[in-house]
């Protein structure tokens, strides 16, 4: 974890919403303790491999890795499980999903507000919240605020659900303010289903802007702004079609398993030439 993160996190709340100090104490020291190891283990490292260029610039400023020692190899994506279907149903309301640990960094703030900022749109559009707290995190008292008419809170849904739940949406976000590459943004993009980013997720770094579309990290404005032009795309079912079909195209294109391990063998074989 870079070290910029360490002044900014909210390691624990009380079922109140208060932040509990003896949590927070706990988490906060094992935290350090893990950087503080992983630190040692990235200098002893001839090599490391970072999923996005973002997460790469990250590791040399926060934990000393020369840049030159880190290549960047995209997590790769089960395209052949997260397929789009064959025939897309037109939901009504559109439905955006934010999947994410209900956590630091994730960005859940945004969504609150997005939510209040889109009310017009209640009834036509929802945002559906799908995530559980993490082990050290617990941003679930925000979700009390969702404005009701835009957005839902579901909790924690199977695994065996999201691919259904992706194949269906709209758009998924992530507006994270720290992401080294975010799985459910690769997965959703296979599933033929646009993304709206911030842009410190790394999954969408390469992507098509037309369906992987990138805000600055924080900015609400931005984000809605996006989420508006990308509903007002969809509504000529022609452009939809072609949206989700580039969607599907770049998944294949940068994170299929066979890209990603032909990229990671490039890698490892340049870097053996180099020794």
């Amino acid at each position: 974890m870079p070290a910029q993160l360490a002044g900014r996190m909210d390691f624990g709340v009380d079922d109140d919403g208060r932040q509990s100090a003896g949590r927070h104490l706990a988490v906060a020291s094992v935290l350090a303790a893990r950087s503080a190891v992983q630190r040692a283990d990235l200098s002893r490292a001839d090599l490391v491999i970072a999923p996005a260029n973002r997460f790469a610039e990250l590791l040399s400023q926060d934990c000393g890795v020369a840049r030159e020692r880190i290549r960047v190899v995209p997590n790769p994506i089960d395209v052949q499980h997260f397929t789009p279907i064959s025939q897309h149903r037109l939901d009504r309301p559109r439905r955006v999903l934010f999947i994410s640990r209900i956590a630091v960094r994730k960005g859940v703030e945004a969504i609150v507000q997005l939510s209040h900022r889109i009310a017009d749109l209640g009834g036509r559009v929802v945002i559906e919240v799908l995530g559980d707290r993490s082990l050290w995190s617990d941003y679930r008292h925000l979700l009390a605020d969702l404005h009701p008419a835009t957005a839902v809170a579901h909790g924690h849904i199977p695994n065996d659900q999201l691919r259904q739940r992706l194949q269906g949406a709209t758009a998924i976000l992530q507006p994270s303010r720290y992401e080294p590459f975010a799985l459910t943004v690769g997965e959703a993009l296979a599933c033929g289903t646009p993304a709206i980013t911030s842009d410190e997720v790394g999954a969408t770094e390469a992507v098509d802007p037309r369906v992987g579309v990138r805000v600055p990290a924080g900015d609400v404005g931005a984000l809605e702004g996006a989420l508006r032009g990308l509903l007002t795309a969809v509504e000529e079912p022609a452009v939809e079609h072609e949206l989700r079909a580039t969607a599907r195209a770049e998944a294949e294109r940068l994170f299929a398993t066979e890209v990603v391990g032909r990229r990671l063998s490039l890698e490892l074989a340049a870097f053996a030439r180099s020794r």
